[in-house]
């Protein structure tokens, strides 16, 4: 295999695993009962909150990604030792 059929199957791989990603995570619902009325107080406060939510979704899922890494090195880590071992010994 060539390096750019290497390199096409990378990319294969790289859009199942985003493909799959988005299977596992639902659409971000809008938050209920915010005013979108221009120029009032509310639309301050509702923006306020939208972004509060945003921002609450986004550290839950960046923390759940993490805990997925986390459970695939640990069923990896005799291959990380092997691989440090043999670097070792070079």
């Amino acid at each position: 295999m060539n390096r750019h059929e290497e390199e096409k199957g990378e990319v294969t791989e790289d859009k199942d695993r985003d493909k799959n990603l988005k299977d596992m995570r639902p659409n971000t619902p809008l938050a209920e009962g915010i005013s979108l009325k221009p120029d009032t107080k509310m639309q301050s406060s509702a923006d306020e909150r939208q972004r509060a939510i945003i921002l609450i979704q986004r550290l839950l899922r960046g923390r759940a990604m993490q805990n997925m890494m986390f459970e695939g090195k640990e069923k990896r880590l005799d291959l990380i030792s092997e691989l440090r071992a043999t670097e070792e010994w070079k």
